[in-house]
């Protein structure tokens, strides 16, 4: 019961990013048509975090549970299936979890790029106020 519960959320939320990602593309196109801009608005919206962003991570993550869950069922019950259904398990888990990761440098990166004051600034071996040549 509780793993059909988890696949009617993780389809609700997979329907939702995936709506998400259609409007935004083309809400951009839609923009870029009537002003001409192409460059800006692209990357006003990749400097955005969105909750799409976030709905991402989750729906992830609860994908990563359902991988998990298939992995424990079938070691639990090894004489059942064959021996290459590990590995197809487990590459779908490291390509969601590197999937994860790849989401997680995105956001530091967003983080790094909206935010562009709070890296210290090189100020080399230059003096503050230096006297004029005269």
């Amino acid at each position: 019961m509780l793993y059909n519960i988890l696949q009617i959320f993780a389809a609700i939320l997979g329907l939702a990013v995936t709506g998400g990602a259609v409007y935004t593309v083309w809400r951009m196109f839609q923009v870029k048509a009537k002003t001409g801009a192409p460059g800006k608005l692209e990357r006003q919206l990749l400097l955005r975090w969105t909750v799409f962003d976030y709905a991402i991570l989750v729906l992830v993550l609860v994908g990563l549970v359902f991988l998990l869950s298939d992995v424990i069922g079938v070691i639990k019950d090894r004489d059942q299936y064959p021996y290459y259904h590990y590995g197809y398990l487990l590459s779908g888990f490291i390509f969601s979890a590197v999937g994860l990761v790849f989401m997680l440098v995105r956001l530091t990166m967003v983080l790094r790029l909206a935010n562009p004051d709070s890296a210290p600034v090189d100020q080399g071996n230059k003096p503050d106020q230096a006297y004029p040549a005269e």
